[in-house]
Order: C-alpha cells, then sequence, then structure tokens
C-alpha cells in the first residue's frame, strides 16, 4: 500500500525534524571528544578527527543523495539514507578499535548528509519563491533548540555511559524519524522531472558563478564558527573552570536565545532591506562578537564570571551568523532551479569540505588558551566583512 500522496506539501514539524537531526547528532556528539580519546587511548586532537572526518563523510554524502534524489526521489534518498546512518552508527557503537569507530562514523556521517541536501531541496522546490526566504529564516527560528538541547543532552548522556549510551540514543531516535517519513513525507518532485543530469555541467556552472562560490563560503563559515566552538568550549572550559560536561552544555542555552533573536529580526529587517545586505550587518556583527571574546578571553575576571562573560562573545556571534545564514542559503542556487538537487549536493559538498578545513585548521592551531579561537574568528570575520562589502559594491547596494 502507497504511504504517501505525491506532490503535496509536505509537513513543516518533519522537515524540522529531517533538517534538525543531523545537527542535532553533531551538537550532542562534540561533548564526547575527551571520553572517545579516553576509550581509545588517544590524544585529544587525534580524537578531534571525529568532527572533521565526520564533514568530509558528509561532503560526499550530499554529493550522493542530491545526485540520487534527482532521479529516484526525495522520499527515496531521504529514507535511504537514514537508513544508512543507523547502519554505520550500529558499527561504531559495536567497534574495538579508534579505526573501526572512525569507519563507522564515516558511514554514518555519510547517510545523515541526506537530512540536510534532500530537505533543503524539498523545501526550495515545495515553496513558492515569495515565501522561501520567510520559509528559511522560520526553519533557522525552529532549529534555535538544537545548540540549547544538544550539549546538554549529549553531555548528560556521555556523562553518564560514554558515548556509546550517546550513539545508542541516537539510533533509537533516528529510527522514530525514519518511521514517520515512511508514513508521512510526500514525494514532491515530479515524475516527469526526474531525468539524467550531466553533474559535470553543473559543477562547470556553479564554478563561473561568483554568488555560488560567496555564498557557499559564508554558509560554510557561519556552520565552521560553531562547529568549532563546540568543539573547544568542552576543552577549554573543563580545563580551565573545571565544569562537567552536562553544566558546559547549558551555555548552549544563550545560543538558542541568539539564534532566536537573529532569525526573527532577519524576519522583521526582510520587510525593509534586501537579503544581501541583511548579510553584510550579520557579518558585522560575527565581526565584533569575535573582538569582545577575545578581549573577555584576556582579561583576567573571576572564575565565576569569566565563562558568563566569555559565552555573551559568542552569543554576539551566533546573532550574527543567525542572521546572515537564512539569507545565504536562499540566495546561494538562484539562477539553478533546473537541478536544485544537483546543484544542491554540489553546494553542500563544497560548503562541507570548506568546515572541515577551516576546522583542522583550529585543530591544527589550538592551544589551551582561552584566546586562540576568537583571534581565529576575527580573521574568519575579517573575510566575511570583506567579501559581503565587495558582493554589495558589485550589486550596487
Amino acid at each position: 500500500m502507497k504511504k504517501n500522496i505525491e506532490n503535496k506539501k509536505p509537513n513543516f514539524v518533519l522537515l524540522i525534524l529531517l533538517l534538525g537531526f543531523p545537527q542535532l547528532h553533531e551538537a550532542m556528539l562534540s561533548p564526547s571528544i575527551q571520553n572517545i580519546a579516553q576509550r581509545f587511548k588517544i590524544h585529544i586532537n587525534q580524537a578531534q578527527l571525529v568532527l572533521s572526518l565526520y564533514f568530509v563523510a558528509f561532503a560526499l554524502g550530499v554529493l550522493f543523495w542530491g545526485y540520487f534524489s534527482d532521479i529516484k526521489g526525495r522520499r527515496t534518498a531521504m529514507i535511504s539514507g537514514f537508513i544508512t546512518y543507523i547502519i554505520g552508527t550500529i558499527f561504531s557503537i559495536q567497534s574495538s578499535s579508534f579505526n573501526l569507530f572512525m569507519l563507522g562514523r564515516f558511514v554514518g556521517a555519510f547517510g545523515l548528509a541526506t537530512g540536510s541536501v534532500t530537505t533543503q531541496t524539498i523545501l526550495r522546490e515545495a515553496f513558492s519563491e515569495d515565501v522561501k526566504n520567510k520559509l528559511f529564516s522560520q526553519v533557522s527560528i525552529a532549529l534555535a533548540l538544537v545548540p540549547g538541547i544538544g550539549p546538554i543532552l549529549g553531555g548528560a548522556l556521555v556523562d553518564k555511559g560514554g558515548v556509546q549510551i550517546l550513539l545508542t540514543f541516537l539510533v533509537l531516535a533516528s529510527l522514530l524519524i525514519v518511521g514517520i517519513a515512511y508514513y508521512k513525507l510526500p514525494e514532491t518532485m515530479i515524475k516527469t522531472d526526474r531525468k539524467h543530469v550531466n553533474i559535470l555541467a553543473v559543477m562547470k556552472r556553479m564554478a563561473l558563478s561568483k554568488n555560488v562560490l560567496i555564498y557557499g563560503f559564508f554558509i560554510a563559515s557561519y556552520n565552521a564558527i560553531m562547529s568549532i566552538y563546540y568543539m573547544e568550549i568542552p576543552l577549554l572550559f573543563t580545563s580551565h573552570f573545571n565544569m562537567s560536561l552536562a553544566k558546559i552544555g547549558t551555555f548552549g542555552v544563550y545560543l538558542a536565545v541568539a539564534t532566536i533573536l537573529g532569525a526573527l529580526i532577519t524576519q522583521r529587517l526582510l520587510k525593509q532591506y534586501s537579503p544581501q545586505r541583511i548579510i553584510s550587518i550579520g557579518n558585522g556583527i560575527v565581526l565584533t562578537g569575535a573582538v569582545l571574546m577575545l578581549f573577555i578571553g584576556s582579561l583576567n575576571y573571576p572564575l565565576p564570571i569569566k565563562p558568563l562573560l566569555y559565552i555573551i562573545g559568542m552569543f554576539v556571534i551566533r546573532f550574527g551568523t543567525a542572521m546572515a545564514l537564512s539569507n545565504a542559503i536562499s540566495l546561494s542556487l538562484n539562477g539553478f532551479e533546473d537541478v536544485y538537487g544537483t546543484a544542491g549536493s554540489l553546494l553542500s559538498l563544497g560548503y562541507y569540505l570548506a568546515i572541515s578545513g577551516l576546522m583542522r585548521v583550529m585543530s591544527f592551531i589550538r592551544t589551551d588558551s582561552l584566546t586562540t579561537m576568537p583571534i581565529y574568528f576575527i580573521v574568519l570575520g575579517m573575510i566575511l566583512c570583506v567579501m559581503s562589502y565587495r558582493l554589495d559594491k558589485n550589486n550596487g547596494i
């Protein structure tokens, strides 16, 4: 019996679950880095490979599932990807060595990529252009709970039973999501539109598009900043302030509030300003927050106050990225409506590889100092501001 009705509008809550689960997975996994290092008796820098390799596998996954969804349909790509994630994660749970653990994480991340690229494709094609910007902003508001819930829940599970308990929880959650998608997710691509896509031709078109390259870098930078925060804060705060992982996770609530405020203000600003202008404002706020974070990190405040003040700088950064991210995603593939699935996967491939590269740079330069991370964020913020200024100038804004 057929479980879905083709070409109907997908349920918004279901789309949030599908799009949010990869982000929740990352946010929950970040507090486990120290536990992974202890379990396999490896250095902390080597354990951080779990996160950077995650993005490499994720990048390859978005390329595959985006292309696959243009041939087999969005619904099939979504369900198949989540099943692949479940298989890889179970393999990691059962692994006895770090290399086997990483192999399972690679397979899992490859499958989980469908939650990002296929859901974004559904959002782009299932809704009209006049509501797309607002819809992406609403999605950002809904996903704001991830940085609030993920680190708290992940830290609590790791404190209770280590990374194996955490991964078991994620398997059970993904099984529930697959079941809901099987019964409720409609096929949004018309069958007659399913065709062979020349991926090399699409890649060439995108490589020649200045907007794709710039907005792709923006998206990569915003996500890398947040991923680096999730990677570094548990290590820095346990070292400097002797905090538990669960307590460190509570700071994610502040980032959730920043995300909601940024998305709400974006919705209001869209009535007066272009998305390009809002991105420029957001980039300026990111740079301001990084400078504030460096200033606070370099001063000697009493211990109960300093962690909170340090997070305030990250609050400002997250506010800026929340303003800019949804607009960058919305603008990134204008002109590629005929190949949304493949173009979306190629865009995601590029920016996830960039995220992995930016995270590896942080792993290479990291120290136990509270100033190293904000200095890196300042450099990224300056690049973002220069690029958005040139883009505004070229577009006559």
